[in-house]
């Protein structure tokens, strides 16, 4: 049983003037916000019931019971902006701002950050010299550069922390005590993100086709990152600024109207290639990041010059299929038959797990995304189309790290199991019992009662690119007043529709166990697949 209280409180004040004079004009806007953010949580839980039947309405029913745990935060954020716009014969457009934000959540000294800013635009379709091409009914060239801040950390990470622990000095009574957990950090600033875009806009036609393109090159700095601590600190984590990286890439966008006549036809289409580059990991040039699953994997190495969401591991050269491959194989963990012949990418003769025989094995990062909408319109009915892909990125399916495995309980993947080795078994007279696959491509080790070593391998990784069908809407507007109802459209939409991909061993190709955190982002681990929806509807204008 859990329940949670979170309120915020918001106040804003804003000041505006505006003045014109002629084709020139000037808005000035000021403001200042105040936020403050409370969170309080409770959790209970009871076990060892007879029966189920009450469900958490007789918690008391349970024989077992555990500590309750309880969390309270509370967060203020103050933020001062300025802005100035300024038109110069309706050509010529300047705006300058300035931010001041003071967080609680950083060091004492480095509550506050301040994010300028400052854009031009042309508008060039209002020269005189473009007043020969009346089919260019817009373009317009823009550029800007600013600064913005990022406070996306837990409360009190700052602040020195500890943590309840249970422990017994006399082997019978259990004592509660508290431990180091979090190591203070009173130089904990903010995130600091710089960044330059220039773009163009252009429309035909009275804008019956329109089209941008953007290119922007974003630098952030002083990263912050959750740092595991060695032991010897008596410190388990601390919360760091550390690191920096980039992000170029372009964005395109195009609208367009195909048809405009008893059947109007309009497309929306967009396409984004993005590149990311770690530029600095302080002292360090390379950091294992976080673990996923469980703390024997760390693919999500970060390396100076690399991107981010590179996927590093161990590379495999079939199956040691008999004692003779064994015996030549390079020295490895679990060298026995039936196990995966790892590579020794350094020619030392083994293959340990220190990092040094590890290779790229893939990028979470996609070479390219897109998008496009259909809408069409007949008569008083109308019918939209979302279709939208993602092409390039790799992602980890850890469901093949026990999926193939034949360990425990868990079962395995049909085909997997088919095209997996097997030892050919002959009992005492030599007649066959079992027959053998030994051109299997998987590692059955399970079932010979051997585990291959917890490293990342490139079995486990699998091209994600994908094709979906996202949305179809069908709808019709009635074309007269039904009475005091003025407008009257009914509609009936499908969404996950169709996935068009080659990833093969889990449910959706954009499954994602930890969310879009970017140091583990595209990590597969059975994540439920998104759900095909049926959604009817009535609008109704009165």
């Amino acid at each position: 049983n859990s329940s949670m209280t979170n309120y915020t409180l918001l106040n804003e004040n804003t000041l505006n003037y505006t003045k014109k004079f002629g084709k020139h004009s000037i808005n000035a806007l000021a403001g200042f916000t105040q936020e403050r953010t409370n969170i309080r949580s409770q959790y209970t839980s009871v076990n060892g019931f007879t029966n189920d039947l009450l469900a958490y309405y007789s918690m008391q029913a349970g024989t077992v019971y555990n500590a309750p745990i309880t969390n309270y935060s509370s967060t203020k954020l103050n933020s001062f902006l300025g802005r100035v716009n300024y038109t110069l014969a309706d050509k010529y457009l300047f705006t300058v701002s300035m931010r001041a934000d003071g967080s609680s959540r950083f060091g004492k000294d480095n509550k506050w950050g301040y994010f300028p800013s400052a854009a031009l635009g042309w508008r060039v379709d209002q020269e005189d010299f473009m007043q020969s091409l009346p089919f260019v009914s817009n373009l317009k060239l823009r550029t800007s550069y600013g600064l913005t801040g990022n406070q996306g950390i837990l409360p009190y990470q700052s602040l020195g922390q500890l943590g309840p622990i249970m422990g017994t000095l006399d082997g019978s009574t259990v004592s509660i005590g508290y431990q180091n957990m979090i190591m203070e950090n009173p130089e904990l600033k903010w995130e600091t993100t710089r960044q330059f875009d220039m773009g163009i806009d252009i429309g035909l036609w009275k804008d019956k086709v329109s089209f941008s393109a953007d290119y922007y090159n974003r630098n952030t700095r002083d990263l912050l990152q959750q740092i595991l601590l060695p032991g010897s600190t008596g410190y388990v984590f601390q919360q760091q600024n550390l690191g920096a990286i980039t992000n170029k890439g372009i964005e395109l966008q195009l609208n367009a109207v195909l048809i405009d006549k008893k059947l109007k036809w309009d497309i929306s289409a967009n396409y984004s290639r993005n590149v990311n580059r770690i530029t600095d990991l302080g002292d360090a040039q390379m950091v294992p990041g976080r673990w996923v699953i469980s703390y024997d994997f760390y693919p999500f190495k970060m390396k100076v010059g690399q991107p981010l969401g590179n996927i590093y591991g161990y590379q495999t050269n079939g199956i040691l299929t008999s004692q003779k491959d064994v015996d030549e194989a390079p020295v490895q963990d679990n060298r026995f038959i039936g196990e995966y012949r790892l590579v020794d990418q350094n020619g030392d003769g083994s293959v340990v797990n220190d990092g040094s025989d590890e290779v790229l094995l893939g990028s979470t990062n996609p070479d390219f995304s897109f998008g496009f909408t259909n809408n069409f319109t007949y008569k008083n009915f109308d019918l939209s189309m979302l279709v939208y892909g993602s092409i390039g990125q790799d992602k980890i399916n850890m469901n093949l790290v026990y999926g193939s495995r034949m360990v425990g309980s868990w079962n395995s993947y049909k085909d997997v199991y088919n095209n997996a080795f097997r030892p050919e078994v002959k009992d005492a007279a030599g007649n066959i019992v079992q027959a053998g696959n030994p051109n299997g491509e998987w590692n059955m080790a399970g079932s010979l009662g051997t585990r291959t070593r917890n490293v990342v391998i490139d079995k486990w990784v699998e091209d994600a690119s994908f094709v979906k069908l996202g949305n179809i809407t069908l709808g019709y507007s009635y074309p007269k007043a039904i009475g005091f109802i003025k407008k009257l459209h009914v509609y009936g939409s499908v969404s996950n529709v169709l996935t068009i991909t080659g990833y093969k061993y889990g449910y959706d190709p954009e499954a994602s166990m930890y969310g879009q955190d970017p140091t583990r982002r595209g990590v597969d681990f059975g994540m439920y697949p998104p759900a095909r929806t049926f959604k009817f509807g009535l609008d109704l204008t009165f």
